[in-house]
């Protein structure tokens, strides 16, 4: 892992002459870091960044506390909750399952689940994936997410006791609410299938072929660079999280990882190291309605249009922390941003403005890590 400053002098090609006549002059390094101060001011919590162009580096900085009380800086190499940029690695486990025939995402998901309750309609775990399964959201419970439901530590079967019984939202297939439980069910599915728990499949079948040495499931265990997180009150005062079991987490978000790593699980996943061309294709394409209606998610990530470009990724937020991650495939550009703060628009906001120069300036600048 690379720590120490250094320098990437971008080129343009003759290739792309028509792209850099219509395009302007990349930001820069200077400019970058000034958007990420401004996000995330020095004296506060802080965020970890990563830009990544045609498979180089051209941006890898951090900025603010990874410790406040301590005074400890952050730096790009600092471990931190992932949030909901966990569900794609749990559909890359589903899909690698599939690519092996152990399961199929049309299967219905009582063929491996079969205790669970499915209320007269079928749910398939491609439903799951796309969260158009109609499953009750056990995150919308009232007062769950500052009560001391969350502090609980609960079993799998614990956890899918919160909202089994629960009737569902509409018919399985016929609209879209995002739904942290149908990332519960599939990562208990995960742990039928493999006969592993989950966080054994994540580690031996993705982080440790990948190379991603810096990425696990969360827990009490310690882990050496996690950065600490934090809440804002309404005055601007910055307090510790609040405490979160991650057995709540589980699938849908209790990942711990890098930008480093998330880096070299994007080039792996759209490079097709990891899935067949089709289950990547799956993962990647706005799933449709019953009714032929697309979407705005493929399986673990948002498939969009912004100003003109092609948006895959996903945001997150837990407690303590706010994540984003987009991809960018025509201009193949990767951004994360990893924050140590909650509930802030800020990681999303600069991985945006992030992606959208690296996608639209002339590749002709010098950019650079602090």
């Amino acid at each position: 892992m690379l720590e120490e400053t250094f320098v990437t002098l971008c080129r343009p090609f003759a290739a792309i002459l028509l792209l850099v006549l219509a395009s302007s002059p990349c930001a820069g390094a200077e400019h970058y870091a000034h958007w990420l101060d401004e996000a995330f001011p020095a004296d506060g919590p802080g965020a970890t960044v990563i830009l990544v162009r045609d498979g180089e580096v051209i941006y890898r900085d951090a900025a603010g506390w990874a410790n406040v009380e301590l005074g400890v800086a952050m730096t790009p190499g600092n471990v931190l909750r992932i949030a909901s940029i966990t569900k794609q690695v749990t559909a890359a486990a589903i899909m690698l399952l599939h690519d092996r025939g152990e399961l199929d995402v049309n299967d219905g998901i009582r063929q491996h689940l079969p205790g669970y309750p499915e209320h007269g309609e079928p749910i398939t775990i491609a439903h799951l994936l796309s969260h158009t399964s109609g499953v009750f959201n056990f995150t919308d419970i009232p007062g769950y997410w500052r009560g001391d439901l969350i502090r609980s530590d609960r079993s799998v079967d614990e956890m899918i006791e919160l909202f089994a019984d629960e009737p569902l939202q509409f018919a399985p297939g016929s609209d879209f609410r995002y739904s942290n439980s149908g990332y519960t069910l599939l990562g208990a599915i995960i742990e039928r299938v493999s006969g592993q728990s989950y966080a054994e499949f994540v580690t031996g079948e993705i982080f440790e072929p990948l190379g991603m040495g810096d990425s696990q499931y969360g827990g009490r265990q310690v882990v050496r660079g996690r950065a600490s997180g934090y809440q804002r009150g309404e005055d601007g005062e910055y307090f510790n999280a609040l405490p979160i079991s991650m057995t709540h987490a589980y699938a849908a978000g209790a990942l711990l990882s890098t930008v480093d790593d998330l880096a070299r699980w994007n080039a792996a996943l759209m490079g097709g190291e990891l899935l067949s061309e089709e289950s990547l294709r799956a993962m990647t394409t706005a799933f449709r309605l019953d009714d032929g209606t697309a979407t705005e998610y493929g399986f673990g990530l948002y498939v969009r249009e912004r100003n003109g470009l092609r948006v895959i990724g996903h945001t997150g937020g837990i407690h303590g922390f706010s994540t984003s991650a987009l991809w960018l495939p025509d201009e193949r550009v990767y951004v994360a941003v990893l924050a140590n703060l909650e509930d802030t628009g800020s990681a999303n906001e600069l991985a945006w403005r992030l992606a959208r120069d690296a996608a639209t300036c002339r590749p002709d600048c010098e950019t650079a890590t602090r």
